[in-house]
């Protein structure tokens, strides 16, 4: 997307901070994408400021992306962040949500949201919306717990991928 205000990326940033020395230790890594990050003068300043920090292990893409690339992003990805604000998002659904469920990925996504709501057999983690140390939190639990994740992020996508299906939009148009 956008990497706009509303999607989290000023949490995400101080979240990273937070995340410095495992991320130099190589608990983790990150890779992040942004179409166009900066898309509006808050955002522009996060992203800025995750470019400065020079964070170990840490990836920025910026510009669409060729559906084969973004495709490999999700496959080489072990957790997906979906840092966004819980005020925007509360009833808003997300379509890279679905894609990545699909794809068998585990989640990082705040509470009170139609995200979170989609998480009701597990396959995420939930984070408390606008707090880097809940996000930060969040990732360090997901890595923890990435095997049980998995498998309940594959189950979840399979049926996401049932009920999302052409054939189940065919069925209920047919209902009525």
């Amino acid at each position: 997307g956008g990497g706009r205000f509303d999607q989290g990326v000023a949490v995400m940033a101080d979240a990273l901070s937070l995340l410095r020395e495992d991320l130099a230790r190589g608990t983790c890594s990150a890779v992040l994408q942004a179409n166009s990050p900066g898309h509006d003068s808050i955002a522009k300043i996060a992203w800025q400021r995750i470019a400065a920090a020079d964070l170990p292990n840490t990836i920025i893409i910026t510009g669409r992306q060729a559906v084969e690339d973004y495709w490999g992003l999700i496959a080489g990805a072990d957790l997906i962040l979906l840092p966004y604000l819980s005020q925007n998002y509360q009833w808003r659904t997300s379509g890279v949500l679905i894609e990545v469920l699909v794809s068998g990925k585990p989640v990082v996504v705040p509470k009170n949201t139609w995200m979170a709501n989609q998480l009701r057999t597990g396959g995420g983690i939930l984070f408390d919306s606008g707090n880097p140390r809940s996000l930060a939190q969040a990732v360090l639990d997901g890595i923890a717990n990435l095997a049980r994740l998995k498998n309940e992020a594959g189950v979840l996508g399979e049926h996401l991928a049932r009920f999302h299906s052409m054939e189940n939009f065919l069925e209920v148009l047919r209902r009525f």
